[in-house]
C-alpha cells in the first residue's frame, strides 16, 4: 500500500512539474524539436511558434507555421496552424497518442511518380512495400483527427498532368481498432 501511494504523489508532482514549469517553456525548446521532426521525417521541417495550454487536464500544443519541404525545396506539406491535444492515455502506455489533431488550411502534394509509387507529403509509398514502418498506422492511431480547409496539390508524373483540390472539410476517429467518418 505505501508503495502504491509513493507512485501516486510520485505521478502528481511530475505533473505538476509539467504543468507549471516544462509545458509553458516549450517554445524555448523548438531548435530540439524541429531536429528531432527533421530526422524523423527524413526531409527540412520548419516550425513557428509552438504555444502551450492544457484542455483540463490534458495538455495542448498548438504550432504556427509548419512545414515540411520536399527534395525540390518546394512545400510537400504547409500547415499555417496545427492543433494537438495529448491523451492522458499517452503517460501510461509510453506510447504517444492524441486525442485531437486538427489541422487549419493544411496543403499537402501528393505526387504519382510512377504506376507503383505515390509521393504523399514528400513520403514514398508503395504499395505492398515491406520497408513500411508503421507510420500512417500511428497517424491513423489517433483518437480524432479533423481537417478545415485542406487542399491537395496533385501531380501525375507520367502524363505531365496536375491541379489542385480546394476546400477540403474531414474529420475521423478511431474506437479501438475502427475508423469511423464524423
Amino acid at each position: 500500500m505505501g508503495l502504491l501511494l509513493a507512485a501516486y504523489f510520485v505521478c502528481g508532482l511530475a505533473y505538476l512539474g509539467l504543468r507549471h514549469f516544462l509545458w509553458p517553456r516549450i517554445d524555448d525548446w523548438r531548435p530540439q524539436i524541429v531536429a528531432q521532426l527533421t530526422a524523423f521525417a527524413g526531409r527540412p521541417v520548419a516550425l513557428g511558434r509552438i504555444e502551450a495550454g492544457f484542455e483540463g487536464l490534458r495538455p495542448r500544443l498548438t504550432i504556427e507555421a509548419l512545414r515540411i519541404d520536399d527534395d525540390d525545396g518546394a512545400p510537400a506539406l504547409a500547415v499555417p496552424r496545427a492543433t494537438a491535444v495529448l491523451s492522458l492515455a499517452s503517460f501510461v502506455t509510453g506510447e504517444f497518442r492524441m486525442e485531437v489533431l486538427q489541422l487549419e488550411s493544411p496543403r499537402v502534394r501528393v505526387e504519382r511518380i510512377d504506376s507503383r509509387r505515390l509521393r504523399i507529403a514528400g513520403v514514398d509509398l508503395a504499395p505492398g512495400d515491406a520497408s513500411d514502418d508503421g507510420s500512417l498506422q500511428r497517424l491513423l492511431a489517433q483518437r480524432r483527427i479533423l481537417l478545415h480547409e485542406a487542399a491537395v496539390d496533385w501531380v501525375d508524373r507520367e502524363t505531365g498532368r496536375g491541379g489542385t483540390i480546394e476546400g477540403i472539410e474531414l474529420a475521423f476517429g478511431t474506437v479501438g481498432r475502427r475508423h469511423r467518418g464524423c
